[in-house]
């Protein structure tokens, strides 16, 4: 069988949980990385990432529990 093709969007969201999977992680010091030297375009694109993780992560709850 088959497997389908994972979408670029599908790579980019494992490759973004792999790396934060590290729990030795300080990712309020990756944060501040981030804010400190990257233009602010690219800190407000991981802002839409988080909302539509979270506003999923609702919808799913709602679902569940109707």
């Amino acid at each position: 069988m088959r497997r389908r093709t994972k979408t670029k969007e599908e790579k980019v969201a494992q490759k973004m949980l792999e790396a934060v999977a590290d729990l030795t992680l300080n990712l309020d010091e990756v944060g501040r990385e981030i804010a400190l030297t990257k233009p602010v375009v690219l800190y407000n694109r991981f802002i839409t990432i988080a909302d539509a993780a979270t506003d999923t992560i609702d919808n799913q709850e709602q679902i569940r529990y109707n």
